[in-house]
């Protein structure tokens, strides 16, 4: 079962380093504007490895960059 809790803070965490990124930067006089997409994966205390919870956040990341939303979690139940 995902922790709630740690689903919500990491999404919250995420939501505010996608809206750091996403203020315009002015480098040599040009506006920059630059987007950001976070993929999340939490471990809801089943035994998985490094490769499967990259697997993941992979596909979190994938979801996140196709939807409105930039950061999308995923558990490992998930897919």
């Amino acid at each position: 079962m995902l922790n709630a809790g740690a689903e919500s803070e990491a999404m919250e965490q995420a939501r505010t380093l996608i809206d750091l990124i996403s203020r315009p930067y002015i480098v040599d006089g040009q506006m920059l504007h630059v987007g950001a997409s976070i993929g999340i994966t939490i471990l809801s205390g089943q035994a998985v490895d490094a490769d499967e919870l990259m697997r993941k956040a992979a596909v979190a990341l994938l979801h996140a960059r196709q939807g409105a939303v930039t950061a999308r979690s995923a558990s490992i139940a998930m897919i």
